[in-house]
């Protein structure tokens, strides 16, 4: 890539259902400089889908409907990179959940990883790791009127020890393994869940760019992700009970008639809450939040006037 030319930046996204979030997650992401979108969409039902199409209309954003419920995630968002790589002239693209929100600080999002790169200690660098944080829902947040997912607050900044809190029966409340943006030349594939990538060039931490992650919403929300990801991992024949070992969990407790008490351990009570801030688990954070609302705000006044 000559250095006379700003980086070109695109976003693979791998969704099923994802209607709450998905608008948000593009518009802000297209406003840190994301010059291309690429969105596998695995059988959406509840108005994803229509909202890509709209999507499409605005963003240069293309668009693969694969109907398989098997949860082919690594396949899948391979698959999407080299579409990328065929067909675009972008440099890197970042392998993203329709529940993350990737961000600077001040600076977009190619300008960031360019950063990393001129910084790095190695030549040649293929694979950016990079730090990502669960923010989840405090029961007032939950509970309020007019709640939406950047509402979460309560970010999880270090992992809680054994007699803080039931923490082996927690998995929301831990730090999180990171996610890779990967530069499209020398890249082989993407692994499940985008925690790593198979490439011919260097590894390395990102200094510049880090993910809030919103894994937790609406009990509505829960349910919906439960029933298609743990559906989806009982169809795949490719993986073992290592992989998704979470979901596995939380859809022998929808079988169970048990969902609402699974989500309940992942919603912060005001006891829980004090105790967690005051250990250095949880950090009150609300910085993205503005951030992100000013993208919802712009879909509630589309809905108005739809």
């Amino acid at each position: 890539m000559s250095v006379n030319r700003r980086l070109k930046v695109a976003m693979s996204l791998l969704v099923r259902d994802e209607v709450d979030i998905i608008q948000e997650n593009i518009c802000f992401h297209a406003a840190l400089g994301v010059d291309t979108f690429i969105v596998t969409d695995n059988g959406s039902t509840d108005g994803t889908r229509e909202k890509l199409e709209a999507l499409s209309r605005r963003f240069n954003l293309h668009i693969i409907d694969e109907p398989k419920h098997t949860i082919d995630q690594d396949l899948w968002v391979t698959r999407m990179a080299e579409w990328l790589r065929d067909n675009t002239n972008v440099d890197w693209v970042i392998n993203n959940d329709a529940d993350e929100f990737w961000s600077t600080k001040g600076s977009s999002l190619p300008d960031a990883i360019f950063r990393d790169l001129q910084e790095a200690q190695v030549a040649d660098v293929g694979v950016l790791n990079c730090a990502r944080f669960n923010y989840l829902p405090a029961v007032d947040d939950i509970e309020s009127t007019g709640y939406r997912f950047y509402h979460n607050r309560l970010k999880v900044v270090k992992n809680p020890v054994a007699n803080t809190i039931d923490a082996l029966d927690n998995v929301l409340i831990t730090l999180q393994g990171h996610k890779v943006a990967s530069r499209l030349s020398g890249l082989r594939s993407i692994a499940m869940g985008n925690h790593a990538a198979a490439h011919s060039g260097h590894k390395i931490d990102s200094r510049h760019v880090t993910i809030a992650h919103y894994p937790l919403r609406t009990f509505e929300q829960f349910r919906k992700k439960v029933v298609n990801h743990g559906s989806s991992i009982l169809h795949n024949e490719r993986f073992g009970n290592d992989i998704n070992w979470h979901l596995r969990g939380w859809y022998k407790s929808f079988q169970n008639g048990l969902l609402d008490v699974e989500y309940g351990k992942y919603v912060i009570d005001h006891a829980k809450q004090a105790r967690l801030i005051k250990d250095g688990v949880l950090l009150q954070d609300n910085s993205l939040a503005r951030r992100i609302a000013e993208f919802d705000h712009l879909r509630q006044r589309e809905l108005e006037t739809a």
